[in-house]
């Protein structure tokens, strides 16, 4: 854990520790715990990071059997040092960091398997996409803002509230994610097109597909998901698909739309007294890419008309 970008390390260099870090400043809670709640975070994200690699045929470990065996000693040990860091809180919060790892975990793996049951269901809608997306994603970082909340209080309103945010925030990265996924040097370097994951954009784009004809993009969708890479020409067809109709920019929309949400939430926060937590919040909130007004235009028109739209 101490090593460059790990949670003793730098935290500000480090993505999950930066989470707790500028929460629990914000809160004002000793530089020790926070720490310690870091190391449970980059444990426990760590585990599931190695499981979801060999899941899509991303882990660089010769052997995929010792990288799972490695996952489980990484989640051993998540649960050993939110159990330690439970006992150094008082009793009413040390309660609660039990539930608040293992509630993550449940639901995220859940999100999980449906991810996987969508790569061979070309019927995947919107709507589908977007819940399994968040429940994949969301409550991981749900988890890290409410464990840094545990550390500073009981109170189950500023804890729930931490634990919206977070999952709001957690969609917005998977939802970055996964535009860069659709892109040329995204689609080389993971695996969601190859494993014809149903993002959002994939989503849409397959709803679009009947109005379009665009056969090439259907083929490929009802092929066998694959690990190793596809064929050049057929990911620029796919890529050239996903931006003409409409699925970047659809997705954008929604993107925008729950930042928004986001935004008006740490409103609410700064009406109420929590300026600081609520400066600490909008740091950790990912900045979405521009878009031009005539490429917005374009986007509310066909959200407006004949193609999919926002519920």
């Amino acid at each position: 854990m101490a090593l460059p970008g790990r949670a003793c390390a730098d935290p500000g260099k480090a993505r999950w520790p930066e989470m707790i870090w500028r929460l629990t400043q914000a809160l004002s809670v000793p530089a020790e715990l926070a720490q310690d709640a870091a190391v449970v975070t980059e444990f426990m994200i760590g585990a599931l990071d190695v499981v979801d690699d060999v899941i899509d045929d991303e882990s660089r470990a010769d052997n995929a059997s010792r990288a799972i065996n490695a996952g489980i000693a990484l989640l051993a040990l998540a649960h050993a040092a939110g159990g330690e860091l439970a006992k150094r809180l008082p009793a009413d919060q040390g309660g609660l960091v039990g539930p608040c790892l293992s509630n993550a975990l449940l639901v995220s793996t859940a999100g999980e398997d449906l991810d996987i049951l969508f790569e061979s269901d070309p019927t995947v809608d919107e709507a589908a996409a977007l819940a399994m997306t968040e429940k994949k994603s969301g409550p991981l970082v749900a988890m890290a803002f409410e464990l840094a909340g545990i550390l500073h209080t009981s109170d189950p309103a500023l804890l729930a509230r931490l634990a919206e945010i977070g999952r709001q925030v957690g969609l917005l990265n998977q939802l970055d994610n996964d535009l860069q996924g659709c892109t040329k040097d995204g689609a080389l370097a993971c695996s969601d097109l190859r494993l014809r994951k149903k993002t959002l954009p994939v989503a849409y784009a397959l709803r679009c597909r009947p109005l379009d004809g665009a056969e090439d993009f259907r083929r490929f969708f009802q092929e066998p998901a694959s690990p190793r890479l596809a064929d050049a020409s057929q990911l620029d067809m796919v890529q050239r698909y996903l931006a003409s109709c409409g699925a970047l920019h659809y997705t954008w929309v929604v993107a925008q739309t729950i930042q928004r949400d986001l935004l008006a939430l740490l409103a609410q926060m700064v009406g109420q007294g929590q300026q600081p937590l609520a400066d600490a919040c909008r740091a950790l909130i990912p900045p979405l890419p521009a878009m031009s007004n005539q490429a917005h235009v374009s986007a509310v028109a066909r959200l407006a008309g004949t193609r999919p739209g926002v519920s």
